[in-house]
């Protein structure tokens, strides 16, 4: 299972550093990957973080970005932060709901997954 509910506190101290990075002068550079294979590459840059997108994953395979569910754009995060030691960011659209317990759900277990930081789009 790539997904660990226990790994959640060991992040904090991560966070702090990616919190730190969007306080920090200057820029820091961000890319978004579909796949594990590009993850990698993109890791070899020198990105301080990767951003995994429910886009991304979506037309890596083919498909719309709204043909991809929850449970797939959460293991492609942990995918993805399988493969990198990079910050991975989130941003899985609308949270997957309409409500906020859905939206939080979906924010714990991307935290869950090894997902630093997130966006969530307005309705």
């Amino acid at each position: 299972m790539l997904v660990n509910e226990n790994n959640v506190r060991s992040l904090e101290p991560r966070r702090a550093v990616y919190h730190g990075l969007h306080h920090r002068q200057g820029t820091f550079l961000v890319s978004s990957s579909g796949d594990a294979g590009t993850a990698r590459l993109l890791g070899l840059l020198g990105l301080s973080a990767l951003a995994g997108t429910r886009a991304d994953l979506a037309f890596s395979q083919g498909l719309p970005d709204s043909g991809i569910g929850r449970c797939r754009v959460i293991c492609h995060l942990a995918e993805l932060a399988a493969v990198v030691d990079l910050h991975i960011s989130a941003d899985p659209k609308n949270g997957f709901g309409s409500s906020s317990p859905i939206v939080a759900e979906t924010i714990r277990l991307a935290a869950a997954a090894d997902v630093v930081g997130a966006s969530i789009d307005d309705p």
